[in-house]
C-alpha cells in the first residue's frame, strides 16, 4: 500500500498536481495517409452529434479505423487504400452504413469530406429480431431488453473508442473506507490519488469478458477473498453478452427518465462467484448513466448485506464518455469461537469495507478540461499566542491532501472526495517515525460546499509537554525525548520496555527519568531524563528480559528523535 509520504504535494488542491502532466505535448503523429473528414448531424435539428463512433470497415468487414466525432460533430480517419465502407453509430440512433465516395486520385496527406446524417430513434425498445439463448428463460420483453442492449452497446463503444482516440491528463482518486460495523455511516478513510500525462480510463477491469465467464469474479486466497468489477471493454464483449441473460429493469422512480437493462447469468456454477446487475440508460440525454451490480454466490450470511459495486459513466462536453466514479462494496470476517460447557460455538462479526475512487479532473490536448464536483476545507489556524501559524504544515490523515498556512493563517485543501477527515499537523523532524501531530478538527466534506474550520496549532515540544504533564512524567528543564520501537519489518512493536540512563564514562552509565512501555503505535517519550546538553542518553529497549536494542545518542538540543530497530529474541 502507498504511504501518505509518498503521494505528498504540497498545493491548496491536489488536482494542481496534474498540472506539470497535462503541459506535455499529445499531440498524434502526422502521417502523410489520406484522410476521411466529416461532420455528424441529426437528420431532423441538422446539429451536430457529439460522441457518434465511425468505423472505417475494408470489403472482409473488418476494422481499419476507428474514432468518435468531437463536441461540434467533426471527425477525421485515416483513409487506408483497403477501406470500402463507414459504419456510423451513436446511443439513441439507428445505426447507418454507408459506401465511401469514390476515390479519384487524391494525393498522399489530402482530404476527402463525407459528411453524415443519422436518424434518432423514437424509443429505445424497438423491437428487434433475436437468436434465442438457450440458457435463458423465454420471456415476452427479450426483443425489447436486446433492443436496449444494441443501443447500451452503442454507448459503451463510445466510451472504449473515444479514450483510446482523444486520451487525457487524468488526476484519479482512490478510496478505502472501513464502515462502522455493518452499517452505511463511514468510520475511517483513506485517499490516494494518481496522476497520468496520458491515460485511456480512469478505471480498467483486471479480467477480461472470458476470464469473467470462466473464473467468475472474485479469487480466493489463504486468508482473503479478492473480488473484482467489469468496465466498458467487458461489458461490450460479446462473450459476456452470451453468459448473461437479459431482460427489462423494473422501473425505478427515482430515475424517471431513465430505462434499466437487467443482466443474470445464464449458467451458475457452484462455488463460483458471479454478478447480477442492471445498466441505467438516460432515454432523453441519450446517455449511459451507470451500472449497478450485486454479487452472487457468496456465503448466505454474507449476502444479506449486499455486497456489490456501481460504476457511473459521464459524458463530458467534447463528447468523450468516461467512467467517472466507481465502488465496491465488500463483506469481512472475523470469526471467534466462544467455549460453553458443552457446545462450542462460533461466532460471526462481518463488517464493511468500501474500496473505489472518481476521476477528479481530466484535461485533453485540445484544451477541454473537466472538473469533478468534490468538497473543500478552509482552515483558520492561530498558534498559541493567537498569530496567524504561518508556514505550518497541515495534512489530512490518511490522505494525499496537504497546505501551508498563509500569513493571514488561512489554509485551503479542495478536490475533497466526500467522506471523513481529520487533520494534523506535519513536523518534518518528526518523519524518520513516520508520525503527525493529531488535532481535534475532524469533518465531513460534501461535493460543491466548502467546510470552514478555526484550528488552534501547537509545535511538537508543546504537544510532547502536555503529554508528559498528562503522564506525571515532566520535569520542565529536562530536554524531551521521543522515539518508537520498529521492528525489524518496520512495523511498531507493543510492550516493549523503554528505559534511559546517562553515559558517564566507558561501559558505565547511570539511570535517569522513569521507565516506558510501548503501546500499539510503538511510541515512547519522555521529559524528565536529566540528562544536560552535551551528554550522551543511553536507551535500552527490552522484552520479557530480552534486550532488542541500545541507542546511545548525544543531547544536542531540548527535543530528541529517536526511533529504534528492536531485533526479536532469537
Amino acid at each position: 500500500m502507498l504511504t501518505t509520504r509518498a503521494l505528498r504535494c504540497l498545493t491548496d488542491a491536489v488536482l494542481s498536481c496534474v498540472l506539470a502532466l497535462s503541459a506535455a505535448t499529445l499531440t498524434a503523429a502526422s502521417g502523410q495517409a489520406q484522410t476521411l473528414r466529416g461532420t455528424v448531424r441529426d437528420s431532423v435539428s441538422g446539429l451536430p452529434i457529439a460522441g457518434a463512433v465511425l468505423l472505417l470497415l475494408d470489403s472482409a468487414g473488418a476494422v481499419v479505423d476507428r474514432n468518435i466525432a468531437n463536441e461540434r460533430g467533426v471527425y477525421a480517419l485515416e483513409l487506408a487504400a483497403s477501406a470500402r465502407r463507414v459504419r456510423v453509430q451513436r446511443i439513441g440512433f439507428r445505426l447507418r452504413e454507408l459506401r465511401l465516395p469514390e476515390r479519384r486520385g487524391e494525393s498522399n496527406g489530402s482530404a476527402l469530406t463525407f459528411d453524415v446524417v443519422m436518424v434518432a430513434i423514437p424509443t429505445f425498445l424497438e423491437r428487434v429480431t433475436v437468436n434465442d439463448q438457450g440458457k435463458c428463460s423465454k420471456r415476452a420483453d427479450r426483443a425489447a431488453a436486446f433492443a436496449l442492449l444494441e443501443q447500451a452497446r452503442n454507448g459503451l463503444l463510445a466510451t472504449v473508442v473515444a479514450r483510446e482516440a482523444n486520451p487525457a491528463a487524468m488526476v484519479r482518486l482512490t478510496y478505502e473506507r472501513t464502515m462502522a460495523g455493518t452499517s452505511d455511516r463511514v468510520d475511517h478513510m483513506q485517499v490516494f490519488a494518481d496522476s497520468t500525462a496520458r491515460s485511456t480510463s480512469a478505471f480498467g477491469a483486471a479480467r477480461t469478458a472470458v476470464d469473467f465467464g470462466r473464473r467468475g469474479f472474485a479469487d480466493d486466497g489463504v486468508t482473503t477473498q479478492t473480488f473484482f468489477a467489469p468496465d466498458a471493454n467487458v461489458l461490450l464483449d460479446q462473450n459476456f453478452a452470451d453468459a448473461y441473460c437479459f431482460q427489462l429493469a423494473n422501473p425505478d422512480p427515482s430515475r424517471s427518465t431513465q430505462v434499466g437493462l437487467a443482466f443474470v447469468p445464464a449458467d451458475r456454477r457452484r462455488g463460483r462467484i458471479d454478478i447480477n446487475g442492471v445498466l441505467w440508460i438516460d432515454t432523453v440525454a441519450r446517455a449511459l448513466r451507470d451500472i449497478e451490480f450485486r454479487y452472487v454466490g457468496v456465503d448466505a450470511a454474507v449476502e444479506r448485506f449486499k455486497p456489490g459495486g456501481r460504476i457511473s459513466f459521464r459524458e463530458m462536453d467534447n463528447g468523450i464518455v468516461l467512467i467517472d466514479r466507481w465502488n465496491l462494496r465488500l463483506i469481512g470476517d472475523s470469526a471467534s469461537v466462544t467455549m460453553p460447557t458443552r457446545d462450542p460455538k462460533t461466532e460471526h462479526a462481518f463488517n464493511v469495507h468500501e474500496s473505489g475512487g472518481e476521476l477528479a479532473y481530466a484535461e485533453w490536448t485540445d484544451g477541454h478540461a473537466w472538473k469533478a464536483s468534490l468538497g473543500a476545507l478552509r482552515v483558520h489556524a492561530l498558534t498559541t499566542e493567537k498569530q496567524p501559524a504561518t508556514g505550518t504544515q497541515l495534512w489530512l490523515d490518511d490522505t494525499p491532501y496537504g497546505a501551508i498556512v498563509d500569513s493571514a493563517g488561512y489554509a485551503v485543501f479542495s478536490g475533497l472526495i466526500p467522506g471523513p477527515y481529520s487533520l494534523v499537523i506535519v513536523d518534518p523532524r518528526l518523519r524518520p517515525l513516520n508520525f503527525d501531530l493529531p488535532t481535534p478538527l475532524t469533518f465531513i466534506a460534501n461535493r460543491d460546499s466548502v467546510v470552514e474550520r478555526p484550528l488552534d496549532t501547537f509545535t511538537t515540544e508543546e504537544f510532547l509537554s502536555r503529554r508528559c504533564i498528562a503522564d506525571h512524567r515532566f520535569e520542565p528543564s529536562s530536554p524531551i525525548v521521543f522515539g518508537r520501537v520498529t521492528g525489524l519489518d518496520g512495523q511498531a512493536v507493543e510492550d516493549v520496555i523503554v528505559t534511559f540512563a546517562q553515559q558517564i564514562g566507558p561501559g558505565q552509565s547511570q539511570p535517569t527519568g522513569k521507565s516506558y512501555k510501548t503501546g500499539t503505535d510503538g511510541l515512547f517519550f519522555s521529559c524528565a531524563a536529566k540528562i544536560p546538553m552535551g551528554g550522551t542518553l543511553s536507551t535500552t529497549a527490552s522484552e520479557g528480559g530480552w534486550t532488542g536494542a541500545v541507542v546511545q545518542q548525544a543531547m544536542t538540543s531540548m527535543l530528541t528523535i529517536l526511533p529504534i530497530r528492536f531485533k526479536p529474541k532469537p
